[in-house]
């Protein structure tokens, strides 16, 4: 696995840095001044698949870029967030026994790694912007008992396109309120209770924030 996500990375550095610094070389010093911003959003995200189906507010992401040129740049990303479903008494097969009970399953995830964004638009009031994400993503999953708690952890790989707008509130400072919507999809894999089987979390929502220069 870590063999795997080392040539992941590798790929995707050649794709987001090399290449680009390429084929859109910088050829005026002064096109741009900021070249890092650091950008904070909250994040309503929405999960389905057979172990939760439900959309929470408990999110935040975090983006670091670095422009290459006045409207490709590069960077790291993370963020957090949890996916809570409450299911009244159904009964399921634990351990070779029936068991009938309520229960709160719960999804918490973490993903981290580096993104490559392309600004449609540069030095406007309002500027879309298309991004792409790649990394691993951390996932715990966890079911709620009235008398017992049950988790699972393990890892994945993490792709998430997104569209967003970037409105600059205060252009002295590059003060710019971002808004956008995301897919992203992660490959984690795990079995509960012999009636959750999943085989990939598969996410949609939207975000917004501030992004500032540094």
């Amino acid at each position: 696995m870590r063999i795997l996500y080392s040539k992941l990375f590798s790929a995707t550095l050649i794709i987001y840095i090399i290449l680009p610094v390429v084929l859109f070389a910088q050829t005026d010093d002064e096109a741009y001044v900021n070249k890092v911003f650091i950008s904070a959003k909250g994040q309503v995200n929405h999960l389905s698949n057979n172990f939760i189906k439900g959309t929470s507010g408990w999110v935040i992401s975090l983006d670091a870029n670095y422009y290459i040129t006045e409207k490709f740049s590069t960077g790291i990303f993370a963020g957090w967030h949890t996916n809570n479903e409450y299911t009244d008494n159904e009964t399921y097969i634990y351990e070779n026994q029936t068991v009938n009970t309520s229960m709160q399953r719960s999804v918490y995830q973490v993903p981290l790694g580096i993104l490559g964004r392309y600004d449609i638009a540069d030095n406007k009031t309002v500027s879309p912007y298309v991004q792409l994400k790649i990394g691993a993503n951390y996932s715990k999953q966890s079911v709620y008992l009235p008398i017992a708690e049950l988790n699972n952890k393990n890892w994945g790989i993490y792709i998430s396109p997104e569209v967003g707008i970037n409105v600059y509130l205060v252009k002295s400072i590059k003060l710019v309120l971002q808004a956008s919507t995301y897919y992203a999809y992660a490959s984690n894999t795990f079995n509960f209770m012999n009636a959750h089987k999943v085989t990939g979390l598969s996410n949609l929502g939207l975000r917004i924030g501030l992004s500032v220069p540094i």
